[in-house]
């Protein structure tokens, strides 16, 4: 243990030299982690995003909307509809048995995306509810420049999730009935995870500190019928510093930082990395799974991790 001196700052500055990463630590301490250098939020971002930290989400890939229109009156007939929806399709929640059950809201964010876009923010509440307690809670976005839609309709192609099954349900109904969209449940890949993992493994939650780093990994069927079905590799902070300046010069950092991991455990563990697949990652301030759910636990990585997760165009 290094007695007087932060163990990080070390790693960082050792032998006298600064590395990359030192180098961001002024920024970093007077506006808490500066994940991308270009990327300084606004104070319409940083309020709406406010709402997405510390929750977990389901991710969903969502269709252009056709037809949608953000002027007030137009968001307050989108809200009477959903009401609507729910009560047709008997949605009543526990002890509930009709419409006056509940209570929704569609609301516009205005310059929400990293292009300047708008987004829709949906909620879904019992109407005894206590203020600012909703059952549901959606986001549809596009967190960066995703291409041209045909004319009338409006690209939104990333929506957050979170709420019960049921009623989960009957807002994507409503929003594929009322906006002919399509949505589907997004999936993280591998790959979208190691890149997430190699960016995010030094990154200091403001106010929290250092923290450890996790991937999780799901071993061939064959091992899994032995009764083993996962391995957890945890990083302290301070090792993933270390990888991370051996390889941020790199071309692709993602796949030298992963590589750079995978030969360190099959140097010490005989445990080839590269047979497993990716599926759970966790940072100081990203947790994410192969199967869509993700937490953010810092406003600042929010709209860069959803930039790259939303879905290519053709």
């Amino acid at each position: 243990m290094m007695s007087g001196r932060r163990p990080d700052r070390a790693l960082r500055q050792r032998n006298g030299r600064v590395t990359p990463y030192s180098t961001q630590r002024k920024a970093r301490e007077e506006r808490g982690p500066d994940f991308l250098p270009d990327y300084n939020p606004t104070t319409d971002q940083l309020e709406a995003l406010a709402d997405v930290v510390s929750k977990t989400w389901h991710l969903h890939h969502c269709s252009p909307l056709w037809s949608l229109a953000t002027s007030t009156s137009q968001l307050r007939s989108y809200s009477q509809q959903l009401v609507a929806h729910l009560s047709t399709n008997g949605v009543g929640g526990e002890g509930a048995g009709g419409p006056a059950q509940f209570t929704a809201r569609v609301s516009a964010l205005p310059r929400f995306g990293l292009d300047g876009s708008e987004a829709l923010w949906i909620t879904i509440a019992k109407r005894a509810a206590q203020k600012g307690k909703p059952l549901v809670e959606a986001l549809l976005c596009k967190p960066a420049e995703h291409g041209t839609p045909a004319a009338g309709f409006t690209s939104l192609p990333l929506l957050l999730l979170r709420g019960p099954t049921h009623l989960s349900r009957q807002l994507l109904a409503w929003l594929q009935a009322a906006f002919d969209c399509h949505t589907s449940p997004a999936s993280l890949v591998p790959d979208d995870l190691s890149l997430l993992v190699a960016q995010y493994a030094t990154a200091e939650k403001a106010g929290r500190g250092l923290g450890s780093v996790e991937m999780v990994y799901s071993l061939p069927s064959a091992v899994k019928e032995a009764g083993l079905s996962t391995v957890a590799l945890q990083l302290p902070f301070e090792s993933a510093v270390t990888v991370w300046e051996a390889t941020s010069s790199a071309q692709d950092h993602r796949k030298a930082f992963t590589q750079m991991l995978c030969e360190h455990i099959h140097r010490h563990f005989s445990i080839k990395l590269s047979s497993m697949t990716l599926v759970r990652i966790s940072t100081p301030v990203l947790h994410a799974e192969g199967t869509g759910r993700i937490k953010f636990d810092s406003v600042f990585c929010i709209l860069p991790v959803l930039s790259v997760l939303q879905p290519r165009t053709s």
